[in-house]
């Protein structure tokens, strides 16, 4: 393997983990249409660059089976196909399946054992790519500049935003040549607090001093509050369109949900990865650099100048072990990262195939562990998270005939104990320390 190859595949392990978090979170918010939107587009980006990336690298089985889940998730995206847990369970299943190709030889053919996922996604994306018949009606009732602009996925996100209870306006904005770029960042990132910005166009001409836009935006309101740090960015004026095409379409909503307006959350803090091999070098330089300036303050001591010489290193000792420590640190990983692995891979797919309703509930994600000791602890642990649900945990009748729950719970507990890392699985009550 190449070392291109090789650092494509760390970095796609990393992002088939944040895809397994994705498709968890996007199991329980399917029925709420602003963040099944948010999420759907997170997870397209995410699978493009495995594609991409997987195809032109030689992983075949990674670069098909990406292909084919994209292509299923557009037609998500556009309405064409609806999340149910067949659907759900499928992406479950293709991600599975590209995280098994990262680990097999390049240039290789896709596993036997995946051929059904393959088969799957493709008849679902053959199913999406027969578009509904979308009324001009909507269009129709927008400015025509805008209504030209807009794709089939921007008239399907509005219809669903009006569905959902929202309006629609139309903000033109102006701003200065030299500011324009940070000026429109910042009312994109306050109109998203409350709405949602669907598409952006061209405005009036540009002039020497100012660039100008319009933007076609779904919100359940525009307040004052929101149009007054809105003019402190530039030239903004709003107007509401008037929606009064067919009350069927208006009203009619696959979820049944009115979703109300929630501010976005921050962006995750950015991670750098670092080779072992670096930090091992950084950490045994740190050790030799103190050594060296202990002997080179050693030979200067006189009896004139023995008590800066201590003092100095009194002071350089405690600065250098500060030093080891942090970079120390830096070998650690949350605890969270494996334990939610545990959780959405071996749990939620043990509990399918046993026909088993389970939650999950994680404990301690904030404690550090050692990389290359979650690595050691990556297959046993899935292997007792595998063990509970198969074994301390009965299928929703027989849990009903005993008088318990119908969904069963296990629980994943982290917990450092003066240095030595506990973890603790449990299964309706009963744990395994490991």
């Amino acid at each position: 393997m190449t070392e291109e190859q090789r650092l494509f595949v760390a970095d796609a392990q990393e992002i088939v983990e944040r895809l397994y978090r994705d498709l968890e979170e996007l199991r329980v918010a399917r029925s709420e249409g602003r963040k099944r939107r948010e999420l759907a587009a997170q997870i397209f980006r995410r699978m493009h660059t495995l594609k991409g990336s997987g195809a032109s690298l030689g992983f075949n089985q990674v670069g098909q089976i990406a292909h084919e889940f994209e292509a299923v998730l557009d037609g998500t995206r556009l309405g064409r196909i609806e999340l149910t847990d067949t659907v759900l369970n499928t992406f479950e299943d293709a991600l599975d399946a590209i995280a098994s190709g990262l680990l097999a030889p390049p240039a290789g053919k896709i596993e036997a054992a995946f051929a059904p996922v393959v088969q799957r996604l493709n008849e679902l994306a053959s199913a999406g790519k027969t578009p509904p018949a979308i009324s001009d009606e909507l269009r129709a009732a927008l400015p025509p500049d805008i209504a030209r602009s807009l794709s089939e996925y921007d008239v399907h996100h509005t219809r669903e935003a009006i569905r959902e209870g929202a309006k629609l306006f139309v903000v033109a904005a102006g701003f200065d040549i030299e500011t324009f770029d940070r000026g429109f960042r910042e009312l994109t990132k306050l109109l998203g607090q409350s709405g949602e910005v669907i598409a952006t166009v061209p405005g009036e001409p540009a002039t020497a001093e100012e660039i100008n836009f319009r933007l076609l935006y779904a919100a359940e309101l525009v307040t004052g509050e929101t149009l007054r740090q809105a003019a402190s960015l530039g030239r903004i004026a709003c107007d509401e369109i008037e929606i009064a095409y067919a009350t069927s379409e208006a009203t009619a909503s696959t979820n049944n949900t009115e979703e109300k307006a929630k501010p976005k959350g921050t962006l995750a803090e950015t991670s750098v990865r670092v080779e072992m091999k670096q930090l091992n070098e950084l950490i045994s330089t740190a050790g030799e650099l103190y050594r060296q300036t202990t002997n080179a303050l050693t030979t200067l001591g006189t009896t004139s100048k023995a008590e800066a010489v201590e003092a100095a290193d009194k002071n350089l000792r405690g600065r250098f072990v500060e030093l080891e420590e942090r970079l120390i640190k830096l070998r650690l990983v949350p605890i969270a990262e494996l334990l939610e692995r545990a959780a959405s891979r071996a749990g939620r797919m043990a509990a399918r195939q046993l026909g088993k309703e389970v939650e999950f509930e994680i404990v301690g994600g904030d404690v550090g562990i050692e990389k290359s000791l979650a690595d050691i602890l990556a297959d046993p642990l899935l292997h007792l998270v595998r063990n509970a649900i198969a074994h301390g945990i009965e299928d929703a009748h027989q849990r009903k005939t005993a008088g318990k729950k119908p969904v069963g719970r296990v629980r994943l507990a982290a917990a450092n104990h003066s240095g030595r890392i506990h973890i603790v699985v449990t299964d309706d009550g009963r744990g395994i320390d490991i």
